[in-house]
């Protein structure tokens, strides 16, 4: 129903293995506002092979970490449910392969209704760093507006580091987006990187006309 009200949110993070942690954030707004029960978010993963990015979306869904490495194909895709105090967030998290670079525009257009996207590169691998440039333009020519958030991942490869963290954060401001490290074997803000992209699209869904993309 449109109400009038205070709007307190308590994010319960479930994990595969059954166990949860939170994150409170609190919105005092007295605005008229729709309160719906469900709410449907996707996000995309995109970056270069062997970044890790099945290794995040496993970790952060299911709890998991598997030791061995598979190329991703033809697209990977993983849901989280997410209880709130009034609703219950349904989250999709599909990743993008890199064999699918050279048809990312056509990828992109087509995956409609997306609220947030994950930049993947290694700290490991200067390549997948420098190829940041190609993902981000390509995202950027269809989501003018998206919330994008750029990982590094594999930050416990501290002594195979190629890409200073650093050089990552200059990377980031320059392109106003936010950056963080992680380490989806040790589980090292894997909840921190997505539960900021979570925060920002619920709220651009309940308040489109007050968040901006960062």
């Amino acid at each position: 129903p449109l109400c009038r009200k205070q709007i307190s949110h308590n994010i319960i993070l479930n994990s595969g293995n059954n166990s949860t942690s939170s994150k409170k954030f609190s919105l005092e707004f007295n605005i008229l506002a729709f309160q719906p029960n469900q709410l449907q978010i996707k996000f995309l993963v995109l970056g270069n092979t062997n970044t890790g990015k099945t290794s995040l979306i496993r970790r952060y869904c299911e709890g998991i970490f598997n030791t061995k490495y598979i190329p991703t194909l033809i697209g990977y895709a993983n849901k989280k449910v997410i209880n709130l105090q009034s609703k219950t967030v349904n989250l999709n998290i599909w990743e993008i392969p890199s064999e699918q670079k050279s048809e990312l525009k056509a990828t992109l257009t087509h995956s409609a209704n997306t609220s947030g996207i994950i930049l993947c590169y290694s700290v490991t691998d200067a390549g997948s760093f420098e190829d940041l440039r190609n993902w981000y333009d390509a995202v950027r020519e269809v989501y003018t507006r998206a919330k994008i958030v750029l990982i590094g991942n594999k930050n416990d490869l501290e002594a195979e580091r190629k890409v200073p963290e650093e050089t990552a954060k200059f990377w980031a401001e320059a392109h106003d987006i936010n950056f963080v490290e992680t380490s989806a074997k040790e589980n090292k803000n894997i909840q921190n990187a997505f539960s900021a992209l979570l925060q920002h699209a619920i709220l651009s869904l309940e308040f489109p006309k007050m968040v901006s993309k960062k």
